[in-house]
């Protein structure tokens, strides 16, 4: 969800809140793990959910505002990682210019799209885990 642009990833929160309507005893973190398997976008949190794992977007999870909350928080962090992706961008350009050679750099950045592919991946809990997926 951090690659999405903003109105996708406002589209998206709108249908989380349609979900919640159905589920209005729940918390942010029960609704997420009855309805995260049916959007592909939650695998990761999901994930989290399901394990009690630590999710930056899923601190206080009890608030009244919780699904706003977790879109604030989800806007922050894509934020976040498009400018550390650009900064990677220019770095690398950087490595290849200084060794004339982009072998570096490129073991560098299929390490990060293995890293994206495994967490736009479904998490799957069986024995190979996530590295079974890439």
């Amino acid at each position: 969800m951090l690659t999405f642009d903003a109105s996708t990833r406002l589209r998206f929160l709108r249908k989380l809140e349609e979900r919640s309507r159905e589920h209005d005893d729940a918390s942010l973190i029960e609704l997420l793990v009855r309805i995260g398997r049916e959007y592909a976008p939650l695998n990761r949190i999901w994930k989290d959910a399901c394990l009690g794992e630590f999710n930056i977007c899923l601190y206080d999870p009890s608030s009244l505002e919780a699904i706003s909350s977790f879109g604030r928080r989800l806007a922050l962090c894509a934020k976040a990682y498009s400018v550390h992706q650009a900064k990677l961008a220019s770095e690398l350009r950087r490595i290849d210019d200084g060794l004339k050679d982009d072998r570096i750099s490129q073991i560098i950045l299929r390490f990060v799209r293995f890293h994206e592919r495994l967490y736009d991946s479904h998490y799957h809990d069986t024995v190979d885990g996530d590295y079974a997926v890439c």
